[in-house]
């Protein structure tokens, strides 16, 4: 009868585990992507900081990891520069001039959970976090504002 009762609570918890544990999933890489909106939106309120004094983005203008963007911005404009994303991947730094534009243009881009190039859309922002995959996305927040993001998550 033990044995019985045993099977069915490992039964219920596996049961349980497989219509829920997905959810449960999705909450806590949302919880990720959401520490990186924030900490790429501290980091954009640096560069913005910098730019007011300097009228200029920090940095060489190419693609570098946020890291090196340490020597411009600690301690006077942040006091501690986040520089992996949630998942604990580098975040990607770039500046420079837009075509023919003479303004100074940033960006500050996540490579989702995977940690690799995922290419954006940006025609397809916000996008929607229809599977734990979906994580695997760039997050992109560029002068100010975020072009490429997940939506908000919405559990059932």
């Amino acid at each position: 009868m033990k044995k019985l009762f045993l099977l069915s609570l490992v039964f219920i918890f596996v049961v349980t585990f497989w219509f829920c544990g997905s959810e449960d999933v999705k909450l806590g890489q949302w919880a990720r992507a959401k520490a990186t909106l924030g900490d790429m939106k501290t980091i954009g309120s640096a560069i913005e900081d910098y730019m007011s004094d300097y009228y200029m983005a920090p940095g060489a203008g190419e693609l570098t990891k946020v890291s090196d963007l340490k020597v411009f911005l600690e301690p006077f404009y942040i006091k501690v520069l986040p520089i992996t994303d949630g998942w604990g991947n580098p975040l990607v730094y770039a500046s420079g001039k837009v075509g023919t534009m003479s303004q100074e243009c940033y960006s500050i881009i996540s490579y989702g959970r995977d940690g690799k190039d995922s290419g954006m859309d940006i025609n397809n922002s916000p996008y929607l976090l229809g599977s734990v995959d979906d994580f695997n996305k760039d997050i992109c927040y560029s002068n100010g504002s975020f072009t490429y993001h997940p939506s908000p998550l919405k559990v059932e």
